[in-house]
């Protein structure tokens, strides 16, 4: 789980945005996007197996309130992962295993899982078990419980992909907040016409290993956006039709600011795997 606090400022804009949202403006994303050379659907150039985690946005919710501060917490939504193409790999929870890869050191594995939860925090369990398994090891801690060895299950694959995408919640600083909060009390006062913007950074973290858990390949994506919202502005992406994108600076980073990049992503994944 990833906490941040919100302070009054962010309060105040909360209260200003219910305003815009009342009148109905429209919201309109402009995202970072894909080669728009690259042809769909990308596959492979050479047959491989490919398992994938991750690609998982996050959701937030109010963890904690005191006086004028809130808490908020982000944990992962695997209701909104971002899907690569059958063509190019399959998630791993499709994946059926069989048995375990014990020939893989244990330290392989426990930076595998460092590596992925270093962003996901907690939540990101629930993803990476589908790849790995905590098995018992006949020890005991301190206090008398059993301690656990990670080791990677055995999915019959030639490659795992892993998608970290961050920061898991919208930056609530000032340098952010204000321009927000200024552009917002025109929009209010001229009734939606004159336009609200935020922007916001984030990116994606693409890694591949082989079948032992060697890393062999890794790029970030900068996925930062710009928002803006008002009466004429045409609804973008689809997930916005219908004034279904109400902004929160307080909320987590919406995981539509990275789908427009996910055949960029399955285009140099295909590209380094064609090399290998």
């Amino acid at each position: 789980m990833i906490n941040i606090k919100i302070f009054r400022i962010s309060q105040v804009c909360s209260f200003i945005l219910i305003g815009v949202l009342f009148i109905g403006c429209n919201t309109h994303y402009f995202l970072k996007s894909s080669d728009p050379a690259i042809t769909l659907p990308v596959t492979l150039k050479k047959p491989v197996k490919i398992a994938y985690i991750g690609f998982v946005p996050f959701k937030s919710y109010l963890s904690a309130s005191y006086g004028r501060s809130r808490t908020y917490t982000a944990v992962i939504d695997q209701s909104n992962r971002l899907v690569l193409s059958e063509g190019i790999a399959t998630p791993a929870y499709k994946l059926k295993a069989n048995g375990l890869r014990k020939d893989i050191p244990k330290e392989k594995v426990i930076k595998f899982v460092a590596d992925y939860l270093e962003i996901t925090k907690k939540s990101g369990t629930e993803e990476i078990i589908h790849v790995v398994e905590a098995v018992k090891d006949g020890g005991k801690t301190a206090d008398g419980k059993d301690t656990y060895t990670p080791q990677l299950k055995n999915l019959d694959v030639d490659y795992y992909v892993v998608g970290n995408l961050s920061p898991a919640l919208q930056s609530s600083n000032f340098i952010t907040v204000f321009p927000h909060l200024f552009s917002t009390l025109f929009s209010v006062v001229s009734l939606g016409i004159f336009p609200s913007f935020q922007w916001g950074n984030a990116k994606m973290e693409v890694k591949v290993y082989d079948k032992n858990l060697n890393q062999v390949w890794e790029k970030e994506y900068d996925a930062s956006y710009t928002v803006l919202r008002a009466l004429w502005a045409p609804s973008y992406p689809k997930e916005c039709e219908g004034g279904a994108c109400g902004l929160q600076q307080s909320g987590a980073v919406p995981g539509l600011v990275y789908k427009d990049l996910i055949p960029q992503v399955e285009s140099d994944l295909s590209g380094f795997l064609a090399d290998k």
